[in-house]
């Protein structure tokens, strides 16, 4: 599984997955550790986890589907502040996310996209990529 997605989109979807708040035995509130299914079908990646689908476009070289946790992810996404977009990549034992590894469970290079997701939209200009060849043509045609 291969894919690049804007960073934003990415974070925005993997919070509204978040579960409900749990007690535990001594009625102290528990963290959220559930994990979340990543798949990129298509053009597009979704995220799926506690009853909620969302959907966002990618540009999807491999498609693949694997289960990971959900903080872990989170935050791993939200180290890239600055970033844009985030190249990803998996294997049959981790999903790497620009150079950072996380472990995950469930890998399948087979997938099927979900039905009824919350579609995220992305920015107009999230493929725009500095020196990419559009803005080396406009350059051109205005002289510089």
């Amino acid at each position: 599984m291969r894919f690049i997605i804007e960073r934003l989109a990415l974070v925005k979807m993997v919070e509204r997955l978040k579960g409900e708040r749990l007690r535990d035995e001594r009625g102290r509130m528990k963290r959220d550790e559930g994990e979340l299914q990543l798949t990129a079908c298509g053009a597009m990646v979704f995220v799926e986890a506690n009853g909620v689908t969302g959907g966002c476009e990618a540009m999807v070289m491999d498609e693949g589907t694997c289960r990971l946790p959900r903080v872990r992810f989170l935050e791993v996404l939200k180290s890239f502040a600055p970033k844009q977009n985030l190249h990803c990549g998996a294997n049959d034992e981790r999903l790497r996310v620009e150079r950072f590894e996380i472990r995950m469970r469930g890998y399948s290079p087979h997938t099927v996209a979900p039905e009824g997701f919350t579609p995220f939209p992305a920015t107009p200009n999230w493929l725009e990529i500095p020196g990419a060849l559009g803005e080396r043509l406009e350059r051109t045609r205005e002289g510089r």
